[in-house]
């Protein structure tokens, strides 16, 4: 358990999990001419309000009986009762019956809703049978706007101008405004060149080049722009600058005939994302991402190293304010990272990026890997400390519902942890549930024919939780681990200025 102590009030740790009420169907029953239940939230591509809003439930209710009930039982995140509500369907079974749900507290609801004759939701998307969700937040309004190098909170992905979620979430960090925006393979995929000539012209024309992400960097709440800072990944190597043959892995080896080619790109990326950002103070730079061997990388570490020796001064050359990301494994510390680390890939990073992957952070230990992370990273690097970056981490719930409460508190836990240990940025995953990596999402997926950023979702606990934790924390630093909390218990004090938490 982490329990947060500040010196002022302003939101308890209770806020993490004050979380009531979702609206759930029973299985309706295979009748030949049997009602049909659909429901929509008065935010309905969200289904996430701000504390105060009004909380509008609308059935919709088709073919039943005159005599027919809508039975609702809205429940909290741990499956207990909030509120039960029972109303009358039109005398005519067809129609709509609404109704207010709780909205007094933060957190989390889950409404589980049938009609007295048995019929109830259908599963929609990725969201199960029998319910559908909402949660309540801080107001991004009262949010503060830290400068990027106080700001730690992020998430990847999946993100449309019509969910919105980034200040319900308080995001700012993202992992790349589209992703693929400053991937190689994504802007040479046929020649080395295409980069700046599509620049050239883009400029041409009055327009940044790369685009800026409508869903990212306009994103806005209540006409007001939402401020993202983004992290771009640099190196997956197009077709063309392969060596023969290569099986196109996550990250191939760069065929030595391309060397130069990679030099160039990396100029030309790096000085367009310079002036397409001129306001930050630093620029990150992820180089790979996931160089795992033999999976992510089927190669030795000298070959990995060498994409690394040739971007790292072209990139310094090119953007003063550059700091060089990676390797970027899949996971936390492994036998191949150290081996990379010994054959000298430190000397040409300013910081390391992972995938710190911990289901369940306590019982994995998670502190432990970190610990072993600093610790190597010192011994191979020079002595150095290396500022760390986490720029993937998530827990799927395999669309069962009785492990979104284990998702939201191992998430929490993680960040804490991260941001207690030292890290500068975290970037979970991720933004709403598609269908190849089932459960992974803060959200449902309520749109069954759009896979990846999708246009309607809601919400799962970890949301809520998530909001309350970068509400209370955004902008604060580690003043390290409580030490007096007994056996079992881990803490850690976050400190702003004069507040403590």
């Amino acid at each position: 358990m982490i329990v947060l102590i500040r010196k002022r009030p302003l939101l308890t740790i209770r806020h993490f999990f004050a979380i009531a009420g979702i609206l759930v169907c029973l299985p309706a029953a295979a009748l030949l001419n049997a009602a049909v239940l659909t429901v929509a939230t008065s935010h309905d591509n969200n289904s996430t309000f701000v504390l105060g809003d009004s909380v509008r439930l609308d059935f919709t209710v088709a073919e039943a009986t005159a005599t027919a009930k809508l039975i609702l039982d809205i429940k909290d995140e741990h499956d207990s009762l909030v509120s039960h509500i029972e109303k009358n369907v039109p005398s005519n079974g067809n129609g709509v019956v609404s109704v207010y749900g709780p909205n007094a507290r933060l957190g989390f609801y889950r409404v589980y809703s049938k009609l007295s004759t048995g019929e109830t939701l259908a599963k929609l998307g990725s969201r199960p049978a029998g319910i559908c969700t909402y949660c309540i937040v801080p107001d991004p309004n009262k949010r503060v706007l830290y400068p990027e190098q106080e700001t730690f909170f992020g998430l990847q992905g999946g993100f449309n101008t019509q969910t919105n979620l980034l200040p319900f979430l308080g995001v700012r960090w993202v992992l790349g405004a589209n992703g693929t925006d400053y991937m190689w393979s994504h802007n040479e995929p046929d020649s080395s060149g295409q980069f700046a000539a599509r620049r050239e012209a883009a400029l041409k024309q009055g327009r940044k080049f790369p685009e800026h992400s409508a869903a990212v960097e306009g994103c806005t709440y209540k006409g007001n722009i939402w401020k993202v800072y983004t992290l771009p990944t640099l190196y997956q190597v197009p077709a063309w600058a392969m060596p023969a043959g290569d099986p196109k892995e996550h990250v191939s080896v760069l065929n030595p005939k391309a060397d130069s080619a990679w030099v160039r790109y990396c100029r030309e990326a790096v000085k367009a994302y310079s002036e397409n950002y001129p306001d930050r103070k630093y620029h990150l730079y992820q180089i790979t991402w996931e160089t795992e061997y033999p999976w992510g990388f089927k190669a030795t570490a000298d070959d990995l190293i060498r994409i690394y020796k040739l971007a790292y001064p072209a990139i310094h050359k090119a953007d003063p304010k550059a700091v060089v990301l990676g390797p970027t494994g899949g996971s936390m510390l492994t036998d191949w990272q150290i081996e990379t680390f010994k054959a000298g890939l430190l000397k040409y990073l300013d910081g390391i990026s992972e995938h710190p992957y911990c289901a369940d952070p306590d019982r994995n230990n998670l502190l432990d890997q970190i610990t072993a992370l600093k610790q190597a990273a010192h011994r191979y690097g020079g002595g150095r400390e290396f500022p760390l970056y986490g720029t993937e981490q998530g827990v799927r719930t395999d669309e069962k519902q009785d492990q979104e409460v284990s998702q939201a508190r191992f998430v929490v836990r993680s960040n804490l942890m991260m941001l207690g240990e030292g890290w500068k940025v975290n970037i979970s995953f991720y933004c709403a549930d598609y269908w190849g990596e089932p459960g992974f999402g803060f959200y449902y997926n309520i749109n069954p024919k759009i896979e990846f950023q999708t246009d309607k979702v809601c919400p799962k606990p970890i949301a809520p939780a998530f909001a309350a934790m970068s509400y209370l924390l955004e902008g604060h630093t580690s003043a390290g681990r409580i030490e007096w909390s007994g056996a079992g218990v881990l803490g850690y004090a976050f400190e702003r200025g004069d507040d403590i938490i």
